[in-house]
């Protein structure tokens, strides 16, 4: 099947537009529905078909065309940029940008307690920011205004033109909120913007000196590209499997975790989910006690959001994400813990002591090498859950 679209060419001597009128296959229109998002991202509001279209025309650079490529299948695209930095070699400017339009998307995917982005990921990334901008002859500088609106809420206005150095300013002031957050962290949400959008609309041509500026981040920058394509994509990072191939090396494949692990009240199982993912069995105490799964790795990551992140000391705490719901009641002389998974409401209540020992264990667990390692794979595939 094909489409008919039209579209606009923008003839500034002439003070009118021609219109051109082009048949495209269902797979194109796609392709530019897909880059159409992306730019949309960038220039702060919707962007029309056929105004990317146009935009192509006249920037068909082999730059541009790379980066729509790896857009197509970003599952695809990004484990091979993954493989292709495991392996030491050095990353094209749209491989670059790819990865940090996922990062963007990681980093504004955020739903009441969701978020779980830790201050070292956000500052992560504002440095990388910061890395790349400084790349740029001074010259060429461009976007000041959009740069510091994502790092600034002020208005622009009221601080007179925008020059470079308000831009490093405004980044090192937001750095320093990071860190210094006690009772409420600080969540710069859009500075995933600069980092994609320096990238995307900046001449960059030095692509050695590109790779090396954003080298110490890639920890970082990969964990939340994954969270992102975990948002917009709904599946882990995994590389595509070809049973047909018969020295296939799965490198996705988990090897089993059989130990379990007990702290004398409650205690923990683990086994993996066809060799890919991972499942938990809490066991309660008691002969009958009850048992509660807990699997694959977003749920799990979320019940140790939760089980860390509320404040299990104060009543009438509550902790809400997209699985759980916790909260803290009194119940006479002490203050209680509940949680409940959102699709099935069944509530599980604790004394203090038990909710301590439950966090204990959960730490306990993660701290031997057999978890560890477990989680530290899956992380890469997911991202900061």
């Amino acid at each position: 099947m094909v489409r008919e679209r039209d579209f606009s060419e923008d003839k500034a001597q002439e003070r009118q537009q021609k219109t051109l009128s082009v048949r495209i296959s269902d797979a194109l229109h796609e392709r530019l529905e897909r880059v159409r998002d992306v730019l949309s991202v960038k220039a702060g509001t919707r962007v029309s078909t056929s105004e990317v279209a146009k935009q192509l025309l006249e920037s068909a650079d082999e730059e541009r065309l790379e980066l729509i490529e790896l857009m197509q299948k970003p599952t695809d695209a990004l484990t091979r940029i993954r493989e292709k930095h495991s392996q030491g070699l050095q990353l094209s400017k749209s491989e670059w940008t790819c990865v940090a339009y996922y990062v963007h998307q990681g980093m504004e995917w955020f739903s009441g307690n969701n978020s779980h982005i830790s201050p070292d990921s956000y500052i992560a990334v504002i440095k990388a920011f910061l890395a790349v901008y400084k790349l740029l002859p001074k010259s060429e500088f461009r976007h000041q205004d959009y740069y510091l609106g994502n790092l600034d809420h002020r208005d622009a206005g009221e601080i007179g033109p925008i020059t470079s150095e308000d831009v490093l300013k405004a980044a090192a002031r937001c750095i320093q909120k990071v860190e210094t957050a006690t009772k409420k962290p600080y969540t710069p949400l859009y500075a995933g913007r600069n980092l994609y959008a320096v990238l995307d609309g900046e001449r960059i041509t030095d692509t050695p000196a590109l790779n090396d500026a954003l080298a110490p981040f890639w920890p970082a920058l990969w964990r939340l590209a994954a969270r992102g394509h975990f948002r917009v994509c709904k599946m882990p990072l995994r590389a595509s499997r070809n049973p047909g191939e018969e020295h296939f090396e799965d490198k996705s494949y988990l090897p089993p975790v059989s130990e379990p692990v007990s702290d004398g009240q409650f205690s923990l199982s683990f086994s993996t989910l066809d060799g890919t993912d991972l499942s938990v069995l809490l066991v309660f105490p008691g002969t009958r006690g009850a048992m509660y799964p807990i699997s694959p790795y977003p749920m799990i990551a979320r019940f140790r959001a939760m089980l860390f992140g509320l404040r299990a000391d104060q009543e009438l705490q509550h902790w809400d994400s997209e699985t759980f719901f916790a909260y803290t009641s009194r119940n006479g002389d002490e203050i209680d813990a509940s949680f409940r998974a959102k699709d099935n409401g069944i509530t599980f209540g604790f004394s203090p002591q038990e909710w301590s020992a439950l966090k204990r264990l959960f730490t306990k667990a993660w701290n031997t090498p057999e978890i560890s390692r477990t989680w530290d794979k899956l992380t890469q595939e997911y991202g900061e859950l």
